[in-house]
Order: structure tokens, then sequence, then C-alpha cells
């Protein structure tokens, strides 16, 4: 009985310290407002829908603050290395599609997040011998999961 009284106890003492480990702390990676999933359609110049709507994503870089992902562009798996000129901002020219789906370079002209849950940016698409190829704006909020 003293044997199972003492493994009780320890039992006890182990339970105790590890319910008192501080919370873990999630380091904003310095893109928490362009990241998410966003629900986009593909608009012409003068607004006018052309396709949609899909998900699209922009998520921070390994390799610091200063850069984002974003991926699935034109609903097609182009994605991108984009410059964070801000918060909200972001820009990119002569950027190589990295899933190489794409023949030619791609430019994100103007992007940025408005009040933290809509998104616009331009997208300019070249063929490989350089002429544009598509040039659009693509447009939505921030996914809810509602339709």
């Amino acid at each position: 009985m003293k044997n199972i009284t003492k493994y009780m106890f320890l039992l006890l003492v182990i339970v105790g310290f590890s319910a008192c480990q501080e919370d873990y702390k999630v380091e904003d990676a310095g893109s928490l407002e362009l990241s998410g999933d966003w629900t986009v359609g593909e608009y012409s110049l003068d607004s006018e829908l052309l396709y949609g709507f899909y998900e699209l994503q922009l998520y921070n870089t390994a390799t610091g603050t200063d850069s984002i992902w974003i991926d699935n562009i034109y609903e097609s798996g182009y994605k991108v290395k984009s410059a964070k000129l801000s918060e909200t901002t972001f820009a990119v020219t002569g950027a190589t599609d990295v899933n190489g789906k794409a023949a030619g370079l791609i430019d994100i002209v103007d992007g940025r997040v408005i009040n933290n849950d809509s998104i616009v940016f331009r997208v300019i698409l070249y063929k490989a011998d350089g002429t544009v190829k598509d040039d659009y704006l693509e447009a939505g909020h921030r996914y809810t999961g509602w339709q």
C-alpha cells in the first residue's frame, strides 16, 4: 500500500509541474495582414468579371519579413515570390513561376489589402518571347468559409 501511495504522489507531482508550463506564443512572421486564403475573381481592367471565383493563398516566405508567396494566381497553380512593400501592400516585376507552369514572366502591380478583408492587384502575364499574354485584375475578399 505504501508503494501505491508513493507512485500516486509522484504522478500527482509530475502532472502538477506539467500543468504550469507557459503558453506558447506565436510570433508574427511579418506578413500577418497579407497572409491568408482569399476568394478572388479575375476582372478586366474595366472592372468586368471575366472568371471566378476561386481560392488564392498569400503567406510568408522562410527568408524573412520582406517577401510573401502568392499561390494559385489565375487559378492555374502559378506561384511567385513577391516583395512586401508595407504591412498591406505588395508587388513584383519579372517574377518566375516556381511551379514552372507559366511560360514567361509575371508582374504583380499595385497589390494591396484593404481593411484587412479585401484584396486587389493587377497581374500581367508575359509569353516566353516577352510579349503580353494577359493583363487583368484579381480582386476579392478573405476566405470565411461561407458561400
